[in-house]
């Protein structure tokens, strides 16, 4: 199977903070749902073999090569909710 191509607005193979290994970056168009953001990234890990990093306007979310698109859905979902409750702490 072909690789997707490569753009500089989706994905490009960066080293890690380490230096060592690779990931994937990938930033999402505004418009994207998470669920269709996360068929492509377990699509991205298996073509690549590699983990991938999902840069979103409020965060990244960093997600092992293997992980379920439904894992990546509810991850997303717990990311959102820990912003908020701090959110809410500040407000206090």
């Amino acid at each position: 199977m072909a690789k997707p191509p490569r753009t500089p607005e989706t994905d490009d193979l960066t080293e890690d903070a380490e230096g060592d290994d690779h990931v994937l970056e990938f930033t999402p168009e505004e418009d994207a749902t998470i669920e269709d953001i996360a068929g492509m990234v377990v699509d991205m890990m298996e073509d690549y073999g590699m983990d991938c990093d999902v840069h979103f306007p409020a965060f990244t979310m960093e997600v092992e090569h293997g992980a379920t698109a439904a894992e990546i859905i509810e991850g997303y979902h717990d990311i959102l909710a820990h912003l908020a409750s701090q959110e809410d702490g500040q407000d206090e």
